[in-house]
Order: structure tokens, then sequence, then C-alpha cells
């Protein structure tokens, strides 16, 4: 299986670490302070044919906030509107 996402992660050492995902899994990460965390998403979608991303800012240990700051296509292709497609949930 080829991976269509890639997320890194560098802290207090050199070296940056990795982490792969599919068009099955996506990808999902978050940074957490003691001030609340965000936490990014990709995600493959078969209906646009698309990468969509969310990215949420939550509570961690009790402080922080819940809200969505984006939710939507990555690509520029994707921003016309004539290729959204509402969900049908």
């Amino acid at each position: 299986m080829m991976a269509t996402f890639r997320g890194t992660v560098r802290g207090c050492g050199d070296t940056i670490a990795s982490r792969c995902g599919s068009k099955e899994s996506g990808l999902r990460t978050a940074a957490c302070s003691w001030e609340g965390k965000v936490v990014v998403e990709l995600r493959w979608d078969e209906k646009r044919e698309c990468v969509m991303a969310e990215v949420q800012l939550l509570p961690h240990f009790g402080a922080g906030v819940s809200k969505v700051v984006y939710a939507g296509p990555v690509a520029p292709k994707c921003w016309q509107p004539e290729r959204l497609v509402r969900d049908e949930a």
C-alpha cells in the first residue's frame, strides 16, 4: 500500500520523526500544550476525488476550547463550487 499522506514532528531532539497514511487510513495528528491542542486530519474523499482537511482546536487536560478552524478541500481544484458535494448524512 502506497502512502498518500506524510506527517512530521520535531521537538527537543535534532531528529525529525514521520508517519505515513494511506487513502484508506488517512492521517491524524495532535499537537498539545497546557492551553489546549490542535488536531489536523487529512482524508481522501471518494465523492470529490480530493484530499480533505480538518483543523480543530480542542481541550487538553481541561484547558482550551472546541472549535473547527477549517474543514474542506486542500487542493485549489476542489475549491470550485461545482466540484463541492455536500455529504448525504
